[in-house]
């Protein structure tokens, strides 16, 4: 599913216009946007968490000249399922 299809189904499903539809789910990814920025959590219930996490640096192996570089440490972005959307997706394997 693409922007343009939650935009859609928005639209859809509400009494908006398309051009309300598309603003409310531009502001809702960046005010999500921005809470991971700051290193916030996002959560939504029945949904799941984003969070921030930080990656630890190390040695990886590069593969094209078969040497190993040091790889810079980060952060990274993790989703995590509620469980009830896990146990959804479970049953339906």
């Amino acid at each position: 599913m693409k922007k343009k299809d939650l935009v859609e189904e928005l639209y859809h499903k509400s009494h908006l216009s398309l051009v309300d539809s598309r603003l409310l789910v531009d502001a809702l990814l960046d005010e999500m946007k921005q809470t991971l920025l700051k290193g916030e959590s996002v959560k939504i219930r029945g949904f799941g968490t984003f969070r921030v996490a930080d990656k630890k640096g190390g040695m990886v192996r590069d593969f094209l000249n078969n040497t190993m570089k040091s790889s810079p440490g980060g952060r990274r972005i993790r989703f995590r399922l509620s469980p009830l959307l896990r146990s959804i997706h479970e049953l339906h394997r």
